[in-house]
């Protein structure tokens, strides 16, 4: 269980209490940060996948993500908001599996329907057993694969291209949704202005932070190669 002492609005000092015993990655990362003061938490669940996102903007400047997932680890990481791109990408993931399976029995309805109305043979009742079985299975074969099919909204880090954040679509809704993503962005933009730095400074502060965040297993070590070499390769690192 790690401890974190908050300023409240109050200007009283609050503890937050996070459960880690089960984590990949800790909150506690090398850095220590400690939180002063909680700006906003954002929740998002998604029952069928069995999964669930909160996200906790703090002192101006970090977020921090946890993720829990039925058939996975669960996992929590800090990102600094300067090292961020303040506009997310929007990802389309299909349910191939279960689109593939509806199409499958709804051509095998087509099939058997045709056998059965459109053949010339004499109609079976087992036939047209099948085909409402298959018919059913199809609807709702497909139902599921567009509910199951969702949309990610992705922050990446400004110069590395890394994918830092990652959001669920339209979760709890699409308007408290866009509330957030408005107020991180700002957040983003705000945490820049009241940190300003040069490009070439800014440049080397992500990069330490990316590989703070390798270090944690945040992300991999290819994805920290190539941010390094799209870092490196900036011309204003270069200069």
């Amino acid at each position: 269980m790690l401890i974190l002492s908050a300023l409240s609005r109050r200007g009283a000092m609050e503890q937050i209490e996070i459960d880690t015993a089960e984590d990949i990655t800790l909150f506690t990362d090398e850095e220590r940060v400690s939180v002063r003061k909680v700006d906003a938490v954002f929740e998002q669940t998604c029952p069928l996948r069995g999964e669930r996102r909160q996200f906790t903007l703090f002192n101006g400047s970090h977020c921090h993500q946890r993720a829990e997932r039925r058939f996975g680890p669960k996992t929590k990481h800090r990102v600094n908001l300067q090292i961020l791109d303040g506009t997310p990408r929007r990802r389309r993931e299909l349910a191939l599996g279960w689109l593939i399976g509806s199409g499958i029995l709804g051509i095998l309805s087509f099939l058997l329907i045709y056998r059965q109305f459109f053949s010339g043979q004499p109609a079976s009742p087992l036939l047209a057993s099948l085909i409402a079985v298959s018919l059913s299975l199809f609807l709702i074969g497909l139902m599921l694969a567009l509910y199951l099919s969702r949309t990610r909204i992705r922050y990446y880090s400004r110069f590395g291209r890394v994918p830092l954040l990652e959001l669920i679509g339209n979760r709890p809704s699409a308007d408290a949704l866009a509330d957030f993503l408005r107020r991180l962005s700002h957040q983003v933009r705000l945490s820049r202005h009241n940190h300003p730095r040069s490009e070439t400074d800014a440049l080397s502060f992500e990069l330490r932070d990316l590989r703070r965040l390798r270090d944690e297993g945040v992300i991999s070590d290819g994805d920290y190669e190539q941010a390094k070499q799209r870092i490196f390769a900036h011309p204003a690192y270069r200069a």
